[in-house]
């Protein structure tokens, strides 16, 4: 599948992302480029928001710099959607 993940920067701030993931079962599984500001997120936070979007717009921006979407706070986790 793909879709944006939210993760948060040290201050807390959403920090979006495309990504690839694979689900099985319950578990999800993703694969964020080695050096990149995602990964560094979830090692030191360890949590994120998989976004499942039908608006390719969106990926785009995010390949593109466009990474100030509009967001809101996660329901279960200290997160961003």
């Amino acid at each position: 599948f793909e879709g944006v993940i939210a993760t948060r920067d040290a201050a807390g701030a959403p920090h979006l992302a495309p990504m690839g993931f694979r689900r099985e079962g319950a578990r999800v599984s993703v694969a964020p480029y080695v050096p990149s500001a995602t990964l560094d997120n979830l090692r030191r936070d360890g949590r994120a928001v998989m976004n499942l979007v039908d608006d390719v717009r969106v990926i785009a921006g995010c390949l593109t710099g466009r990474r100030d979407w509009p967001v809101l706070p996660a329901a279960r986790i200290a997160g961003w959607r």
